[in-house]
């Protein structure tokens, strides 16, 4: 067999890696020691989709953030991968950390972060019944994604040569 590339570990990032060699015409196997893919590290990873609220403005990690989070809701949406928008609460317990939050807010803004705005005092409730501390600031763009791994595999997109 020729190959362009062995890929060990069939995790997130190795079923990724794949697929990205694959899409650029690549033929390329992946190797796993363990019985099934995601069942590694992959597996303990919370799968929450961040929205890049406290990252240094300009920073890799901000931009990098924001750009992969609404990759990964593209592509999600676009290929039936299980997923939600759960939102953030970020909780003021006292008005001495209203500045904090709303610094927060700035920095979220200037990284591009969709939706982060106050809750009025009505709102709470609705997004979290129990809590009832003032809640000054939400992101709408924080999420879950479930069966992480298992849709890279599956998704070729055409690409001949992705073994797994």
């Amino acid at each position: 067999m020729d190959l362009d590339a062995a890929v060990v570990g069939a995790g997130v990032v190795g079923l990724a890696t794949a697929r990205a060699l694959a899409l650029r015409g690549h033929s390329v196997l992946v190797l796993e020691a363990e019985d099934a893919i995601g069942t590694g590290i992959s597996s303990r990873n919370s799968g929450v989709i961040h929205a890049g609220l406290y990252y240094p403005t300009g920073s890799a990690k901000a931009r990098l953030c924001v750009a992969g989070r609404r990759a990964l809701y593209r592509y999600a949406a676009e290929r039936g991968v299980p997923h939600a928008r759960i939102g953030k609460l970020v909780v003021a317990t006292a008005d001495s950390e209203r500045p904090a939050l709303e610094a927060l807010q700035r920095q979220a803004r200037a990284n591009d972060v969709e939706g982060v705005r106050p809750l009025s005092a009505a709102e709470v409730p609705i997004c979290q019944p129990p809590l009832q501390q003032s809640v000054l600031g939400y992101s709408c763009n924080v999420g879950r994604q479930w069966k992480r791994g298992h849709h890279g595999i599956d998704d070729r997109t055409g690409s001949a040569g992705c073994e797994a």
